[in-house]
């Protein structure tokens, strides 16, 4: 009988051993991967911005970890300051916590990783831009990625929301081809001041996108419901010519 319990208490502490291993070992190598995928999108958006005159990114560094990666970036352009004519810096922090045990505000106990956007540059007054936010990416299924996430920052003048959304199926992520789009479905909502930006500098461009569908005015706000699915983008409904993804060559 003695040796039955032996055997039964130490079958029970390999278990648990292993158990315990396969948790500390998880966040470092899903860590592996999700820098991996960080890494190439913000390396496109600094590469390959469009709209670098406007407002531009650049990733400064990458401190990699165990269980969180801090990835610095500054971000430039005349947009971030309050009347548009002159370039304002900011410098930002993206920390990216590891799952898979990750405690959030939608009391999720599994995911992937926990994303949060840090202004490192002090706020001052109305003229310093700010940018803060956070996201969290969990496992809707064995292969389904979901994110949600809202962010506030300042730009043009006024005080903007942007709410995401989305769905990626992994296997198609992880195969896809360098210069492929990223397959899968973001839903971006824009909530920004249209009082502020009718106001100053960014009334030609409130009036610009009105004109092309791609906002509507409520209650002083400019709303705006930008869609990217499999790399093809709408907004508002209205077909953009712009593709979501690594640039050619990349």
């Amino acid at each position: 009988m003695s040796k039955l319990l032996r055997k039964i208490r130490n079958f029970i502490l390999t278990i648990a051993l292993l158990a315990g291993l396969i948790a500390v070992s998880l966040p470092g190598l899903i860590g592996l991967g999700v820098r991996h995928q960080m890494s190439a999108l913000l390396t496109a958006a600094t590469n390959s911005n469009p709209y670098s005159a406007l407002l531009s990114v650049h990733l400064d560094r990458i401190e990699p970890g165990w269980f969180t990666s801090n990835y610095y970036l500054t971000i430039a352009g005349p947009v971030l300051s309050a009347d548009g004519s002159q370039t304002a810096t900011q410098r930002t922090q993206l920390s990216v916590t590891h799952g898979p045990i990750i405690r959030h505000l939608r009391d999720t106990p599994l995911a992937i990783a926990e994303f949060q956007l840090i202004n490192l540059d002090p706020v001052t007054g109305p003229d310093t831009p700010h940018l803060s936010g956070s996201a969290v990416l969990t496992m809707e299924s064995p292969t389904i990625a979901a994110l949600r996430g809202i962010a506030g920052f300042s730009a043009l003048g006024g005080e903007h929301w942007l709410e995401s959304r989305g769905h990626w199926s992994l296997p198609a992520v992880l195969t896809r081809a360098a210069d492929e789009p990223i397959p899968g479905n973001l839903q971006l909502y824009l909530d920004a001041d249209a009082d502020a930006l009718g106001a100053g500098a960014g009334k030609d461009l409130l009036q610009i996108i009105q004109l092309q569908g791609w906002t509507r005015i409520s209650n002083g706000r400019a709303l705006s419901h930008i869609s990217v699915i499999d790399g093809a983008v709408t907004v508002n409904g209205q077909s953009l010519r712009l593709s979501v993804g690594p640039a050619d060559g990349e």
